[in-house]
C-alpha cells in the first residue's frame, strides 16, 4: 500500500508542478477588459474569419473551453475562378453534394492568418499556442495548430509510454510542447505522422485513436483483426464538416471522428458543446475567444 501511494504521488507530481507553473507564471501582464477595441475593422474581420474556421469548423472551441488537446486548420492558397471551376468539375456528384469548402468566400484565410501573426504579439498567452507547420507534400499549404498546453501536457503524461515507443526515446512532455512550431523537431515529426498519435492529440479518446489506423484501412484484408473490426458498431459524431456559410456558434458540432457506439468521449463532448454555446451566448464571439486565449 505504501509503495502504491508513493507511485501515485510520483505520477501526479509532474502534473501538479505544471499546473503551478501555468497558473502562477508571471510571463503575461494583465490585459484591459476589451481585447478588440484597438483593432481596425479589417483586422477584426480577418480574425473573426480565422477563428470561425479554427474554433467552430475545426472545433478549436473545445481546446479553449473543453478537454480537446489540439485542433488543426489547413491553410491553402485561395483559388482563382478558373482553378475553382476546374477543381469543382473533378469532384464526383456525391462529393459535390457534400462539399464543405465555400468557393464564394471573399476572404483569404492566408491573409487572415497573416493578420493574426502581425498582431499576436499583442495577445500574450501562457495557456495556448497557435503555430504554423508547413506541409511536406505542398509547400504552398500549411497546418495551423491550436494547442491547449494543459490538455496536451496531461495527454502526453498519461500516454507517455506509447508516445515514447513512437518517438523511440525518452522525452520531457512540457518541453516538447513548446517545440511544436519547430518543423525540424524530431519528436513532432515522428508523432504527427502516426495515426494513433494524431487520434490522441486531437482528442478522439484512447480506444478510438488506436482503432483509427484499422478503420482507415491500414490493416490487411483477411486478417483476424480486420474481421473483428468489421463487426463492430461505430458511428460518426457529426454528419460532416460545417460549410463556410454555417460557421457560427449555434451550429457548433462535437469534434468529428469515428467512434464505437456508446463511447463516453462523445457524451463528454456533448456536455462541453452545451457549455461552450452558453459561454458564447453571453457576448461577442471574437471578444470572448480572445479573452480566453489571453487568460492567465
Amino acid at each position: 500500500m505504501v509503495l502504491q501511494r508513493k507511485f501515485y504521488y510520483l505520477r501526479i507530481l509532474p502534473i501538479t508542478l505544471f499546473l503551478f507553473f501555468i497558473f502562477f507564471s508571471p510571463s503575461c501582464t494583465k490585459k484591459s477588459h476589451s481585447q478588440t477595441k484597438h483593432l481596425t475593422e479589417q483586422e477584426r474581420s480577418d480574425l473573426s474569419h480565422l477563428f470561425n474556421h479554427l474554433l467552430i469548423q475545426n472545433h478549436g472551441a473545445y481546446v479553449l473551453f473543453g478537454s480537446k488537446p489540439i485542433s488543426e486548420l489547413f491553410i491553402t492558397p485561395k483559388l482563382s475562378a478558373e482553378e475553382q471551376q476546374r477543381t469543382y468539375s473533378l469532384l464526383s456528384e456525391e462529393a459535390k453534394k457534400n462539399i464543405t469548402h465555400d468557393y464564394d468566400t471573399e476572404y483569404d484565410l492566408r491573409e487572415c492568418w497573416d493578420t493574426w501573426q502581425r498582431l499576436m504579439g499583442s495577445f500574450c498567452s501562457s495557456r495556448y499556442l497557435i503555430v504554423e507547420r508547413p506541409l511536406e507534400k505542398d509547400p504552398r499549404c500549411s497546418s495551423l495548430l491550436l494547442v491547449g498546453i494543459e490538455n496536451t501536457y496531461r495527454l502526453l503524461v498519461e500516454n507517455y509510454e506509447f508516445f515514447r515507443e513512437i518517438y523511440g526515446r525518452d522525452f520531457r512532455p512540457l518541453e516538447v510542447i513548446y517545440q511544436i512550431e519547430d518543423s525540424s523537431s524530431s519528436f513532432w515529426n515522428a508523432v504527427l505522422k502516426n495515426q494513433s498519435c494524431l487520434g490522441l492529440l486531437f482528442g478522439y479518446g484512447r480506444t478510438n485513436a488506436h482503432l483509427f489506423p484499422l478503420w482507415i484501412g491500414r490493416g490487411k484484408k483477411g486478417e483476424p483483426a480486420q474481421a473483428f473490426l468489421n463487426q463492430l458498431s461505430f458511428s460518426f459524431t457529426a454528419e460532416r464538416v460545417l460549410p463556410s456559410n454555417k460557421l457560427r456558434v449555434k451550429y457548433l458540432t462535437p469534434p468529428l471522428f469515428r467512434s464505437l457506439e456508446g463511447d463516453e468521449k462523445i457524451e463528454r463532448y456533448k456536455k462541453e458543446q452545451k457549455t461552450i454555446k452558453a459561454l458564447y451566448s453571453k457576448g461577442d464571439f471574437l471578444e470572448i475567444s480572445l479573452a480566453e486565449l489571453t487568460r492567465r
